[in-house]
């Protein structure tokens, strides 16, 4: 878990400086951690350190983990608008619980499914009928779906 902690500030320090440091520290791990990543979590508090231009810094924490067998992935952004899921999430087959509050999820055509999906658990998120009844109906593992204040649709059909 990487919060405000990680970072060793002079109370002289800019805050970009601190900012600056805790992007810095985050990239590294990422960067030199080879093995599985269990579990993988941004949420408001490490949003509200970061500032509102850090969606970019999101984007490339995802990209970073594609390939690493990330179990558990918990995106809980809030910003303005929803943030909006970059389309190398959708390649991360070993998953196993999602966790997206204030997104905007749009799986690419080519995506098939999470085949290890166990938990899903979407608030305040944005997502076409389709593109929902796709999602679920690509999960054949699921257990576990709970919907919170989910737009773009009002009802939906799930196939076998």
């Amino acid at each position: 878990m990487f919060d405000i902690q990680c970072v060793s500030a002079v109370a002289s320090e800019d805050f970009s400086v601190i900012e600056g440091k805790f992007l810095r520290i985050i990239d590294h791990v990422l960067l030199l951690h080879s093995g599985p990543i269990n579990k993988f979590e941004v949420t408001d508090s490490c949003c509200d350190l970061l500032g509102l231009n850090s969606m970019a810094d999101v984007d490339r924490w995802i990209l970073h983990l594609t390939g690493r067998s990330v179990k558990e992935l918990v995106l809980d952004i809030c910003l303005e608008e929803h943030y909006r899921i970059p389309w190398c999430l959708f390649c991360y087959q070993s998953l196993h619980h999602l966790k997206l509050s204030h997104c905007w999820l749009k799986p690419p055509k080519m995506f098939k499914g999470f085949s290890n999906l166990k938990i899903l658990d979407l608030h305040d998120v944005l997502i076409t009928q389709d593109a929902f009844e796709n999602l679920i109906s690509g999960c054949p593992q699921l257990e576990k779906l709970t919907l919170t204040s989910v737009k773009g649709f009002t009802q939906f059909n799930i196939h076998e």
